[in-house]
């Protein structure tokens, strides 16, 4: 099984604010964009972003208590500009944890996906100033860092809860669905003549194979879901403006 690759979050200048949704869209890691500004008497703010805006370097509220400026055209001199567009859309957050030992002492790799977006939406209840405090104190890479670190750190405390049989059990498809256990052709679905030795001793007591692969996937739906909502804890407590998405940990692991 091929591990995932580790993303980079960043942020980035471009020429023209009419690229940024194209940008977010084809770029996983992009959160950021700081567009140029022409010389019209007006600028354009594209939905699905918070629009951050300065006048002569200084950041500028749309209103009072509204650091986020709405979507559409506005009046405004040359020195009147965009300086930041933050995305709003979710984002898939990749990352491989290697070397977790099991709780019997086996040494797995666990590929980790959270789903993440910036909070700072006052339509959901959230701060908009949440915006600024992203762009000028946590930044794209300095979330990255806090994700790696906070990943990591919750990731090794489910494998240290896990036998090795079980961390197969944390693996969900993309949508975060519980998936179904495939059951393999065994001894007993073999042909008569492919069969040797005493029947009796291929009949093992206990838990068959299926069972043991639900028990496992139950538990680790249980610890993925339990993983979420230490993470969501953490960056809340440091006023981290970033939202781990229910049902949204996705992890395959590699003995």
């Amino acid at each position: 099984m091929a591990q995932l690759q580790p993303m980079k979050l960043e942020s980035r200048d471009i020429s023209s604010i009419s690229s940024a949704n194209e940008l977010f869209g084809s770029e996983k890691g992009l959160l950021v964009v700081r567009p140029g500004r022409g010389l019209a008497p007006w600028f354009c703010v594209p939905d699905g972003c918070y629009a951050l805006v300065q006048r002569f370097g200084k950041d500028m509220d749309y209103a009072e208590g509204q650091p986020v400026w709405p979507p559409g055209y506005h009046w405004g001199p040359p020195w009147v500009q965009v300086s930041h567009l933050v995305t709003m859309q979710s984002v898939v957050f990749n990352m491989p944890v290697k070397d977790c030992k099991t709780q019997d002492n086996v040494t797995v790799t666990i590929n980790l996906a959270i789903c993440f977006r910036i909070k700072a939406d006052p339509r959901k209840g959230e701060d908009p100033y949440l915006a600024r405090n992203f762009v000028y104190k946590v930044t794209p890479r300095g979330l990255e860092q806090q994700l790696i670190d906070a990943c990591e750190e919750a990731t090794r405390k489910v494998a240290r809860t896990l036998l090795h049989t079980e961390v197969y059990g944390l693996r969900t498809d993309k949508s975060g669905k519980k998936m179904k256990v495939l059951k393999g052709a065994g001894d007993a679905d073999a042909p008569p003549s492919e069969l040797e030795g005493d029947a009796a001793l291929r009949s093992v007591a206990g838990p068959s194979d299926d069972e043991r692969a639900a028990h496992a996937m139950s538990k680790g739906r249980d610890v993925a879901d339990d993983m979420r909502r230490t993470l969501n804890d953490q960056f809340h407590a440091q006023v981290t403006p970033c939202a781990i998405l229910r049902n949204s940990a996705q992890f395959c692991a590699i003995l």
